[in-house]
């Protein structure tokens, strides 16, 4: 009975699959190794805006578009009364004084356009004051497929392993699922017999939420910002104050 379950359920799938031909996934991204200055000089709010981000992939056999959503911009007003303010200032003891502050937080958000027929990537960097935009070659990734088995968003994921492309490498670990036979994923990730729906590597996570099939989307390669390579993005980015990040 179990099994006829589960048969159904995947042959649900497929038809659902062949009829839309695109995947539509939301994801969580979270920094890993938060420094402890960190954890102890900002508020709960602060720290999820700065290390937690949600993204949405939509993807096709042929291209995606992987795009980071949410505000670049976070303030936090606080209250602090004389109990609070250092001894120094002028104040006399029997008044009470109430001194409003904010801080503000920004983050950057990236995108990744991918196009498997034209073997190219394009990622897009952007900040309050900037939009950049990087054009290369589609990575390769060179992946062991194992025999581990997940369930994630609903899915049943088999796991792989590679490297980074980019210096210093560093470790991945991916989740795919053969049940749905695009070969994409958040990032610049793809390669995998399936859709990877979950990333892990020793600096951060990206975990997906919710898949759900829809009609293919038009999805074009941008345009939009300054053009130049990864290395002046990163000097630039390393080289701007940081008001502008």
């Amino acid at each position: 009975m179990r099994k006829s379950i589960v048969l159904s359920f995947l042959c649900c799938l497929i038809v659902q699959f062949c009829i839309a031909q695109a995947v539509e996934v939301t994801y969580t991204q979270q920094v890993k190794n938060i420094p402890q200055k960190a954890r102890a000089d900002m508020s709960d709010a602060a720290l999820k805006f700065l290390f937690t981000t949600r993204a949405v992939l939509q993807a096709t056999n042929d291209v995606s578009w992987y795009q980071e959503t949410g505000e670049m911009v976070f303030t936090e007003k606080k209250s602090a009364t004389n109990k609070d303010l250092p001894a120094n200032l002028p104040l006399k003891q029997e008044e009470i004084t109430s001194i409003q502050s904010e801080k503000v937080y920004r983050k950057s958000l990236n995108d990744t356009y991918k196009s498997f027929k034209e073997q190219s990537l394009v990622l897009m960097y952007r900040s309050v004051a900037h939009v950049f935009r990087v054009e290369e070659v589609l990575p390769a990734y060179n992946w062991t497929i194992t025999n581990e088995v997940a369930t994630i968003a609903g899915l049943i994921c088999k796991k792989a392993t590679t490297m980074t492309t980019m210096q210093p490498q560093m470790p991945v670990e991916a989740w795919f699922t053969d049940e749905i036979p695009i070969s994409s994923g958040p990032g610049s990730f793809h390669g995998l017999p399936g859709l990877i729906l979950k990333i892990e590597t020793p600096v951060f996570s990206i975990a997906a939420d919710k898949v759900r099939f829809v009609a293919s989307p038009v999805i074009k390669k941008p345009t939009e910002g300054e053009l130049m390579t990864s290395e002046q993005l990163m000097q630039r980015i390393s080289q701007r104050p940081k008001a502008d990040n």
